[in-house]
């Protein structure tokens, strides 16, 4: 199950979403990873064909680099989002390099929806959406969790941002169930 943590200091709520992926998974990348430095390697050192040997090199170094954000993603990943009144801001950190922080605006108002994705145990788990209103007050999808939670957190992240909203003299939308 993945980490989430929620803060708030209150003016932005902050949540820290951690992949945990299970061992059979990590494995399974780790023999990967192995694989391809396995491949390079063979074939920097290989006495055959240069050529063919060149091509091979392109085949998996392109390979690797598909591969690689999936394979840190999965032993290192973690989602960062700050909410506030005006703005949903999210980066990416992947262990060892970071994505740009993303800037979306949603106008003083902000629904969400809890997308359940899979129950076990008796416990959903699954992404949240959010969206924010036009001018002319049409509903603008703005951004979606990457790391599944539980639905009892996105309760406890949608209550400190309503109490955030409540703060603010803009009110926040009333919630989308489906």
């Amino acid at each position: 199950m993945n980490t989430i943590q929620i803060k708030t200091d209150g003016v932005c709520v902050y949540l820290v979403g951690k992949v945990a992926s299970s061992r059979i998974a990590r494995v399974l990348l780790c023999f990967i990873g192995l694989s391809l430095v396995t491949g390079i390697a063979l074939t920097i050192f290989s006495k055959g064909d240069l050529q063919s040997g060149g091509t091979v090199l392109i085949v998996i170094g392109v390979l690797g680099t598909l591969l690689s954000k999936y394979l840190l993603w999965n032993a290192f990943g973690e989602e960062i989002i700050s909410f506030s009144t005006k703005t949903i801001v999210s980066q990416y950190n992947y262990g060892i390099i970071q994505s740009a922080k993303k800037v979306m605006e949603h106008g003083g108002r902000l629904a969400f929806h809890f997308e359940v994705m899979r129950e076990e145990d008796g416990i959903k788990e699954g992404l949240v959406h959010f969206q924010g209103y036009d001018k002319n007050n049409q509903p603008i999808p703005l951004f979606r969790t990457t790391v599944y939670m539980s639905e009892k957190e996105c309760n406890i992240l949608i209550e400190k941002i309503q109490i955030v909203f409540e703060r603010d003299p803009v009110k926040m939308a009333p919630p989308i169930w489906n």
